[in-house]
């Protein structure tokens, strides 16, 4: 019991401290927000700095309340990713609503809209951003052990580069067909090429000539780990599709053979 206390003792210290940390950062976006567009406008120095430091303390002082009053800083509530969006966003339509209202009010409209709104905008995107940054990190899924277990065993599937010696009739009959199809597709010459880098005979390995996601799509997951497309790749539509599914049915190591024609070949011709 006491132990469980203390985790939640140590637990709510760690949010403490994660929070102060959080108001200080927003305090510095808001700060670099303001001295940017200061800097923007002429006669920085001389001029907006002096005359603009005083509202903006001000404002500082609204935008921390109205973030601690909706919550924005009570991100030991946040169970969403979304929700850091969300009170962002709320607590900072909220503070320009104020803003707005403290103008209007009391007559401040020399006050310049760059500056004011451009600070107001350029916060709220680098909170976002923070916020991004944030569910990121406190929202991350580690991998489950059966993710990692699977991840393991298709890595392991085939070496880079291995070659087999099948001696059945099935395997024979397949080498030959391979060789075939190679021959009439292309020609002996490209056949022998091929076999220089791959096994294209082996029962592991896979002959096509298409252009085709869907024909791709049919082969056994993990199984090939050398594949030959005699196609253009010149000629495949969503060509980064095609590859990806490419690298989707083929185990870690597998080797991948294509064809393609460069501009330079293509003026040749």
């Amino acid at each position: 019991m006491n132990e469980v206390l203390d985790n939640q003792e140590i637990r709510r210290k760690r949010n403490r401290r994660f929070q102060v940390l959080y108001i200080i950062v927003d305090v510095l976006l808001v700060l670099f927000s303001f001295l940017i567009f200061i800097w923007i406008k002429p006669a920085s120095k001389a001029h907006y700095l002096p005359q603009y430091i005083q509202p903006f303390i001000v404002f500082l002082v609204v935008w921390i309340i109205v973030s601690a009053i909706i919550g924005k800083y009570q991100l030991s509530k946040i169970k969403k990713p979304k929700d850091i969006y969300v009170y962002t966003l709320i607590s900072n339509i909220t503070i320009v609503g104020i803003i707005l209202s403290l103008i209007y009010f009391n007559n401040l409209f020399s006050y310049s809209r760059l500056i004011v709104f451009g600070t107001i905008i350029l916060s709220s995107i680098l909170e976002l951003l923070i916020g991004y940054i944030f569910a990121s990190y406190k929202f991350a899924q580690p991998l489950s052990e059966k993710q990692i277990q699977l991840k393991e065993d298709k890595s392991k599937v085939f070496p880079p580069f291995t070659y087999e010696k099948y001696d059945n009739e099935k395997t024979r009959e397949k080498r030959l067909a391979q060789r075939d199809f190679v021959i009439e597709t292309k020609s002996k010459r490209v056949y022998k090429f091929l076999n220089r880098f791959a096994d294209v005979g082996d029962p592991h390995a896979t002959v096509f000539n298409t252009t085709k996601i869907a024909n791709v799509e049919t082969l056994a997951d993990g199984y090939f780990n050398k594949i030959v497309n005699l196609h253009r790749a010149n000629d495949i539509r969503r060509v980064n599709k095609f590859f990806e599914t490419i690298n989707e049915r083929m185990p870690y190591g597998g080797l991948y053979i294509g064809c393609v024609e460069t501009k330079d070949i293509r003026k040749k011709r």
